[in-house]
């Protein structure tokens, strides 16, 4: 069994989804976890945070490693749906909050991750991606440019700290469609009426038999993957993609 014993843990969008489930595996394998997200928590282990604001970066990162003296493992996980508008009918501002929340967040957390493991010996950095950030797909311009930006961002980070000798690992996870909010949220956002659930679901199992193992994945078969990256089991890999889809990119 994989075990993170020890190690002081982050993760942003920990409340729901991919996130929640991440942190939860972290735990069962031993890591203290701080989890984030926009709304916050009553629990000092969920921190409020604005993921696209530097002061709020600034401030969690400094709180925690100050709070446990170090910071080993970062799992740059909150983001948002694709807007489902045409490319040539979206608006400028919608383009920008895919972009900031999904990409720009992502800078800033490796950015300050880096800072704060390259003075205590190194760490893992888990950038969440998706197989939208390898292969286009319509309606979603948005929101592939965004997660394409995270796969390059995390494979120049990955090369930076390899050559500045930081013993920090840089890694990229890139689900495909996961019975997750995010994915209901994207599938209202392209329906030009408001959806019944029974319309939503119907939708969901749709894109289950687009997969090539016919089926959403869960949560905890990406909390699975995250939990490998973390882990010392992972320590000659750097800057690559591990992708969660079943096969969906191998063709």
């Amino acid at each position: 069994m994989i075990r993170l014993d020890g190690k002081i843990a982050l993760v942003t969008g920990g409340n729901a989804g991919i996130g929640k489930a991440i942190a939860e595996t972290f735990g069962k394998a031993g890591a203290s976890v701080i989890k984030t997200d926009i709304a916050g928590g009553a629990s000092t282990s969920i921190l409020r945070h604005d993921v696209t604001s530097e002061d709020d970066w600034e401030h969690v990162v400094a709180q925690l490693v100050r709070q446990h003296g170090k910071l080993d493992i970062l799992v740059n996980n909150a983001g948002i749906a694709p807007t489902g508008v045409e490319l040539a009918e979206m608006a400028l501002a919608d383009w920008q909050r895919v972009i900031t929340v999904n990409l720009t967040s992502v800078f800033l957390g490796t950015k300050h991750g880096i800072r704060a493991m390259r003075e205590r010996g190194g760490g893992s950095i888990i950038n969440m991606s998706s197989i939208m950030g390898l292969v286009g797909c319509p309606m979603q311009a948005d929101y592939g440019a965004s997660k394409g930006g995270v796969t390059m961002l995390t494979k120049s980070a990955a090369l930076e700290c390899n050559e500045r000798g930081y013993n920090i690992r840089v890694n990229s996870i890139h689900p495909g469609f996961t019975d997750t909010g995010i994915v209901r949220d994207a599938i209202k956002a392209r329906q030009r009426t408001a959806a019944s659930e029974a319309d939503i679901e119907a939708k969901v199992a749709g894109l289950a038999t687009m997969q090539a193992m016919k089926r959403l994945f869960t949560t905890d078969e990406v909390a699975a993957a995250a939990l490998f990256l973390a882990s010392d089991a992972a320590s000659g890999i750097s800057g690559t993609q591990l992708t969660v889809d079943g096969g969906y990119t191998a063709g």
